[in-house]
């Protein structure tokens, strides 16, 4: 079944739900590898911390996936998807009281999510940098970086192995050139104020150019929002600049918001996405500008 109106599966498990929650949809897409699994724990854990209306765990496989590893005794491949898809979605409602659900689809994930995102109205979808390659022969990372250009959802992108931890500093990196709408940065500012968090704004600029002290207009972009705000030059790379700055202030996610112009769209090129994909310390959230 290739409509995302109608998955092959979907479930809906939930404990008793908290007094009060943020009413994020949060979308977790799964291949059942070690990354991929290390992302939804931290799906899970985020979810808890800012009171999340529901984590859904999906998962999309096709006629060629191979699912041997998953199956026992006598069931079917699609059983035995469906089976794990519970398992984890129960184990999480035991451990972490959270609210919780799951999707199975038949079709190229590329093919299934961008449209069942739209037609479902998630708030915010969390990947690992590694994984999700099962469906067919993909270099590693091309799911996430395939995803980033693909729809208008906020991606939250875990590197491997990264254990979550409350969000205490998130830094927003900027150039000279604002947003095309208002509502560009609200994802960043519910998240800032689900979690308590401090934010940092950093003006990342040429190395030729004078610091500056404020943006205009950044203050309604952010709903007058509490920031700090620094201007700091560009040193050998985009990447390596605010790696270093998000070392030095502790930083426990990294925003940047994707767009068609401006001095640091080039980290935002094909082969640019998959390099930072690639050297993640942190985990990078990417708003559509």
């Amino acid at each position: 079944m290739n409509s995302t109106k109608n998955p092959v599966q979907q479930t809906l498990t939930q404990s008793p739900p908290p007094l009060k929650n943020s009413g994020m949809k949060i979308f977790c897409p799964i291949d059942f590898s070690e990354a991929s699994l290390n992302a939804l724990r931290y799906a899970v854990q985020f979810g808890k911390s800012i009171n999340a209306q529901i984590i859904e765990i999906s998962h999309c496989f096709t006629e060629s996936t191979d699912l041997k590893h998953l199956v026992v005794d006598e069931e079917s491949g699609e059983d035995a998807i469906q089976h794990r898809l519970l398992k984890l979605e129960r184990s999480y409602v035991e451990e972490y009281g959270v609210k919780m659900g799951s999707s199975l689809f038949k079709g190229h994930p590329l093919d299934i999510i961008p449209p069942y995102l739209k037609q479902m109205k998630h708030d915010l979808v969390i990947v690992g940098t590694k994984g999700l390659t099962a469906v067919r022969d993909l270099t590693v990372g091309s799911f996430t970086e395939d995803l980033i250009f693909s729809i208008p959802t906020p991606i939250m992108v875990i590197p491997h192995h990264y254990v979550f931890e409350q969000m205490s500093n998130i830094v927003l990196a900027i150039d000279d050139h604002l947003f095309s709408s208002s509502g560009v940065l609200r994802p960043l500012i519910d998240l800032r104020k689900n979690a308590s968090s401090t934010l940092h704004i950093v003006h990342v600029r040429k190395p030729e150019e004078e610091p500056i002290d404020y943006l205009h207009n950044l203050d309604e972009y952010l709903d007058h929002t509490d920031y700090n705000f620094y201007s700091i030059p560009v040193h050998d790379s985009v990447s390596d600049t605010l790696d270093q700055f998000c070392e030095e202030h502790a930083a426990d996610i990294l925003c940047m918001v994707h767009r068609d112009r401006g001095w640091m769209i080039n980290i935002f090129h094909r082969s640019k996405v998959k390099e930072k994909l690639f050297h993640l310390k942190a985990p990078l959230l990417v708003l559509q500008g």
